[in-house]
């Protein structure tokens, strides 16, 4: 099976957006405590990590199959080759024939 999409990993995501909220509650912190200089590099560390393009790192696979055995497969797995995230699912659903 190949790769069917290649996503924005949530979890990457989410620990970047966790960061950017730490630099910023630190840049409050150091307003009236640091240097200029040392307040102008926190500043452009977050600028940094708040606009780095996390690109595609969650490969998505998915399958449906099956309707002419009276029941439909659905298989899904997807990675994040950065942070090792994983979801899979594979299940059956039987299809119901009415008259």
């Amino acid at each position: 099976m190949s790769a069917d999409n290649w996503a924005k990993c949530p979890h990457c995501e989410h620990r970047r957006q966790t960061e950017v909220a730490e630099l910023d509650r630190r840049l409050a912190n150091a307003y009236s405590e640091a240097t200029q200089e040392q307040y102008e590099a926190l500043r452009a560390q977050r600028e940094e990590r708040a606009t780095e393009d996390l690109g595609h790192t969650f490969r998505e696979d998915y399958e449906f199959f099956g309707a002419e055995t009276g029941a439909v497969h659905v298989s899904y797995s997807g990675s994040c080759s950065d942070c090792g995230l994983e979801m899979h699912i594979d299940e059956t659903y039987p299809l119901e024939v009415t008259k």
